[in-house]
């Protein structure tokens, strides 16, 4: 009984304490460690290429010995292909067999590092299919917050995390309301907003009046067609920048946002997995690779890495340099990008396809969560498949898994979860043996066939 008040008073005090934090800077938040951290970040941001390939190199060395004897996985993989954990080159380096998602649902716990670290178990998901799960140092956590906070400074000098932040992405109001006000930041629900109340959202941003706004491009793009088409003149007067993440930012997007905001838009590209990293309008147009993070190959259908390389076409492959409790070694990250023909930078970035249900107002819904209903579940469904051919309706295939059984209650959990995240949309749940892959062996986990839905 104790406990159970206990709990209740703690998740009280921290909803209590929600709107402060965003008031507190992050150097005092996250303490001396994060301090040191920014301070690494900034040296090795200032060193020529050359030097930080050189780092680069050491790094790949350190966390490739530190896995071989400390990850049960990774010394089964070298010593059954015979590779040596003394990496000299970036060429012995490149001959390690690729870490694939699949790899990783079926060896999670040899994938864990034996040695003792404060970590978290985190899972995945996006439109990339079943959610994953991985293991992440806490102080990687911490990590992130610095290369954000290092880059988002660069791209306006004025930031500062303590500053007003309109956030439109996939967060939901906890007050269960489209809009919540916490401190220094206005949450936005991005699963609210539909074509007859975007001038709601136009009001709620101009009486907040944010410095920045950290958006998914497909929502903030519906907002800023909206006030072009009707010649809206925004009034943002505090208005610094646009950082977005999360989803491809597309070209069309980027030019009626910052036409319609008349601010540039930071687009940071990563992933939960935390192997790498890049942000746009840093220097040039280009994604600025930043290479203390993480080590970037951009590899061809033949497995040959093309970074140096000008204008080619490859599957973005990472390794993490900092996540102990779980390395992540030439991680496939299934995204693609097109090399600048320099280590540090990409010209483009992209894979991550911003795609939607159409519910029965002929509302445009981010698919993104559609993972989210499989979360409780996941190892009881080996796949599924949505299927919209009207509008307001759509089909849900579901593969059980062999493993355990898909039971009543967790059928009964799915539908709850896609009435929460998909209130117009009826969805007919189908168990079928077999989904049928694409001609390259993925898996499409929506197929949009409502055409002119753009």
């Amino acid at each position: 009984m104790a406990t159970k008040i206990e709990k209740n008073l703690k998740e009280k005090l921290k909803q209590l304490l929600r709107p402060l934090v965003s008031k507190v800077p992050n150097k005092l938040r996250y303490g001396r460690y994060y301090r040191n951290f920014y301070k690494e970040i900034d040296n090795f941001f200032n060193l020529k290429i050359e030097e930080k390939r050189e780092l680069q190199l050491k790094k790949i060395q350190q966390i490739v010995k530190y896995a071989y004897f400390n990850v049960p996985y990774y010394r089964e993989l070298f010593d059954k292909n015979n590779i040596s954990y003394k990496i000299k080159t970036f060429d012995d380096f490149e001959k390690i067999p690729y870490l694939t998602k699949d790899i990783i649902r079926e060896n999670l716990e040899k994938l864990k590092s034996v040695e003792k670290i404060k970590c978290n178990k985190i899972t995945t998901g996006g439109t990339t299919g079943m959610p994953m799960e991985f293991y992440l140092d806490k102080k990687v956590c911490i990590n992130e917050v610095a290369f954000v906070d290092y880059y988002w400074n660069k791209f306006n000098s004025k930031y500062m995390n303590t500053k007003k932040i309109a956030i439109l992405r996939g967060n939901i109001p906890s007050n269960g309301k489209k809009f919540e006000v916490l401190g220094n930041r206005m949450i936005m629900s991005s699963f609210e907003l539909l074509n007859q109340n975007i001038n709601e959202y136009i009001e709620k941003l101009e009486k907040f009046n944010p410095d920045y706004i950290h958006i998914y491009p497909s929502s903030l793009s519906i907002i800023a067609n909206f006030i072009l088409q009707n010649n809206i003149d925004l009034k943002l007067e505090r208005l610094k920048g646009i950082f977005s993440s999360s989803e491809t930012l597309k070209n069309s997007q980027r030019k009626v946002i910052e036409e319609a905001f008349k601010v540039r838009i930071c687009d940071l590209y990563g992933h939960s997995e935390r192997a790498v990293i890049a942000f746009d309008n840093i220097i040039g147009e280009e994604y600025t690779l930043d290479l203390f993070y993480g080590y970037t190959e951009i590899i061809n259908n033949e497995g040959i890495n093309l970074i140096n390389q000008k204008e080619k076409i490859g599957e973005v492959v990472a390794t993490s340099f900092w996540n102990k409790s779980m390395p992540l070694i030439r991680y496939k990250t299934g995204d693609n990008a097109i090399t600048s023909g320099n280590y540090d930078s990409l010209k483009k970035i992209f894979g991550r396809k911003s795609e939607y249900f159409i519910d029965k107002n002929s509302n445009k819904i981010l698919f993104t969560c559609a993972d989210e209903p499989f979360w409780e579940c996941k190892e009881k469904v080996e796949a599924y498949q949505y299927i919209q051919n009207e509008i307001g309706e759509c089909e849900l295939k579901i593969v059980k898994s062999n493993k355990l059984p898909l039971e009543q209650k967790d059928e009964k959990n799915i539908k709850e979860e896609l009435k929460r995240l998909y209130p117009n949309i009826n969805f007919n749940i189908i168990y079928v043996n077999k989904i049928e892959r694409t001609s390259r062996g993925k898996y499409r986990y929506l197929i949009q066939n409502i055409k002119n839905k753009n």
